[in-house]
């Protein structure tokens, strides 16, 4: 497995994480938590 892929992996993760973690607490979700979402 290449850095990138790992990169990407890593990435992926951790936003999944973050859903998780806000998931049904809505109140958790910040103006910077939602734009780590939608970055590019």
């Amino acid at each position: 497995m290449d850095t990138i892929t790992k990169l990407q992996n890593k990435l992926i993760g951790s936003l999944i994480g973050l859903v998780r973690a806000t998931e049904g607490n809505e109140s958790l979700i910040t103006p910077q938590t939602n734009e780590l979402l939608i970055k590019d």
